[in-house]
Order: structure tokens, then sequence, then C-alpha cells
């Protein structure tokens, strides 16, 4: 048993085992508040650039989908591909997440905040594609199942979610060898890229999701990650002073 502080009768004791993940980790999430700041800055300026450059390749990359989708459209199983490898990497995310929340504080604290921060991510990408109102590049390729109208294209939902996934996916699994980090790294691509070969997204489109989804979960886990550790480290103090 840990002797308690001397002179303090009331101060918690706990098994070397059982005491609560109190020992600050040496991650960038535990950089000083000022640190933060400016990294979120600059990730929310790469964002906003990347997304600008992106949509500025519209015309040919347009261009591009509609040369190449009355081919790539009609593959068999390249309707269903984007779908098939949000899910895995959805299977992937809860099962590495809910894991995380039985190892420690710290690392519950990066579970959530990443998982909050896929969430956020969507919800960008919604608001992004009422506002920018941009229709899909599909509607005049008669070859492609193209979505209703009012169904936006930029950016492209699933390579947000997808990246999104797998960025809080690296996060949390940093031990992995890097052949399994490269493989949550290509599902997250194949995803973006069956939504061109479907051609009911073009590239300009994809990469905008990409660059929307990562920025966000990271700048996110950057916020929330200190906040929702100091929180669990109360809890966990509490719980073990009863």
């Amino acid at each position: 048993m840990t002797q308690p502080h001397t002179g303090d009768r009331h101060a918690p004791t706990f098994d070397t085992d059982e005491r609560p993940d109190s020992t600050p980790s040496q991650t960038w999430t535990r950089t000083p508040a000022r640190h933060r700041a400016l990294v979120v800055t600059a990730l929310l300026i790469v964002c906003a650039v990347g997304m600008g450059l992106a949509w500025t390749l519209r015309g040919p990359s347009g261009e591009l989908v509609q040369s190449i989708a009355p081919t790539t459209a009609g593959i068999w199983g390249v309707d269903r591909l984007a779908e098939v490898l949000v899910i895995v990497l959805g299977l992937v995310a809860v099962a590495v997440g809910w894991r995380a929340l039985g190892s420690g504080v710290h690392r519950a604290a990066l579970a959530v905040s990443a998982a909050v921060g896929v969430v956020a991510a969507y919800a960008a990408s919604e608001g992004i594609k009422a506002v920018v109102a941009a229709d899909r590049v599909c509607r005049d390729i008669a070859a492609v199942d193209c979505p209703a109208p009012g169904d936006w294209g930029f950016p492209s939902n699933h390579t947000v979610v997808a990246v999104a996934g797998a960025t809080a996916i690296l996060l949390l699994v940093r031990s992995w060898p890097p052949a399994a980090r490269w493989a949550v790294v290509a599902l997250a691509v194949g995803s973006g890229a069956g939504r061109v070969l479907q051609g009911v997204h073009a590239p300009h489109e994809v990469v905008a999701g990409a660059v929307l989804g990562c920025a966000t979960v990271l700048v996110v886990v950057l916020l929330l990650t200190p906040v929702a550790e100091r929180v669990g480290l109360g809890l966990s103090t509490r719980r073990h002073a009863r």
C-alpha cells in the first residue's frame, strides 16, 4: 500500500495496480494551451487552404469524372465499395475505441475526443455542403445512378467520415506495426476512390473531404482531450477515495 502524505490523514491510499491514471502522458495532447492554440490555428488554415485549392480544380476534376465514369461506374461492386470500406473502418474504430476506454484515463479521454471529432467532421461537411450547394458532377452522366437534386457534392461525405475515422484510429493505435496502420490509410483512400469510380464524386470533392475529415478530428482532439482527461482524473480520484 502507498502511504499517504505525512500529516494528511484523509489522503487516499491505493494499491499499485489500482492507482488512478494521473501521470501526465508525454504526448502532443498534453502540450501547453498556447502551443495547442497555435497548432489548432495552423490546422484550420491548412484545412481552409486545402479545401479552397480543391475547389479551384473543380473544372478539370469534373471533366475527369465525366470521361471515366461511363466505364468505371459499371464495374461490379464499385457502387458499394465506399459503403463497405466505411463500415469496416467504423467497426475497427469502435473496437479500438472500446479497448481504449479501459486502458487508462488519458487513452479513454483521447478515444472520446476522437469520436466527437468524427461526429464534428460529419456535421461540418453537411454544413459546408449546404452553404456551397455544388451540384453533383454525375448529373449529366447517364451511366451513373446520380443522387437526387439537392444532395450536394462538395465535399464528399463518405470521404469525410472515412478519413475522420481513420485519423481517430491512428491516434489510438500508435503501437500497431506500420503495415496495419497503412492498411487503415488504404481503407480510407479506397473509400474516396470508390466514390470517384462510381461517378458520384469528383476528385476535388474527395480531396476536400479528406482534408476536412483529418483536420477536424485533430482540432477536436487537441481542444477536447485535456478537458476530458481532467474530468476523468477527477472522477477516478473520487472513486478511489471512497
